[in-house]
C-alpha cells in the first residue's frame, strides 16, 4: 500500500497565511497560480491515488463576513450564463457549496461561496481533496483587492 502524501495547494503567495500550520505538520505546500489552467498544469504531475490535496483560498460570498473561514462539503463549476448541470464533487460533510468559475464572481447566490480552482483540483481526481476557504469579499473585485492578503 502507498504512503499517503498530504499537499497544500494555494492559488496566491498571498493564500499562505491562510494555512492552519497546526492541521498539517510536513506538508508540501504548492503555488499553484489562479485559475483552473494554472490548477491542472500545476497539479497534474502528483500521483492521484497517494496524494491528498488540501486547498487553502479566498472567496467571494454574497452573505458571509469578511475573514469568515469555512470547510467546503461540495463544489462544481459555475456558468453564469449557462443553465445545464455540472458534476457536483462531494468533499466533506459541512453544508457549505463553493463554486468554481473561470471569472471573478460579481453576484452569488446567498449561501454558496465562489473560487475560482476548486472545481478544478477536484476534477483530477485525487483521492481526497479537503478545502478550507476564506471569505476576501461579497462578491466585489474592488473589496477583494483590498483584503486579499491581509484577511487571515
Amino acid at each position: 500500500m502507498k504512503e499517503i502524501r498530504t499537499v497544500i495547494a494555494v492559488a496566491t503567495e498571498a493564500e499562505k497565511r491562510l494555512i492552519r500550520q497546526e492541521r498539517h505538520a510536513g506538508a508540501e505546500i504548492v503555488v499553484t497560480g489562479v485559475g483552473g489552467t494554472n490548477v491542472v498544469e500545476r497539479l497534474k504531475g502528483f500521483d492521484r491515488e497517494a496524494t491528498r490535496i488540501v486547498n487553502y483560498g479566498y472567496v467571494g460570498s454574497p452573505d458571509l463576513a469578511i475573514g469568515t473561514e469555512v470547510q467546503v462539503g461540495r463544489c462544481s463549476l459555475f456558468h453564469v450564463n449557462c443553465g445545464y448541470d455540472e458534476p457536483v464533487y462531494r468533499i466533506g460533510d459541512s453544508g457549505v457549496v463553493c463554486r468554481t468559475s473561470c471569472d471573478f464572481v460579481l453576484q452569488g447566490r446567498k449561501g454558496e461561496v465562489y473560487d475560482m480552482e476548486l472545481a478544478f483540483i477536484c476534477a483530477l481526481g485525487f483521492r481526497e481533496v479537503v478545502s478550507y476557504k476564506t471569505v476576501s469579499d461579497n462578491c466585489s473585485y474592488e473589496e477583494y483587492e483590498s483584503t486579499s492578503g491581509t484577511v487571515s
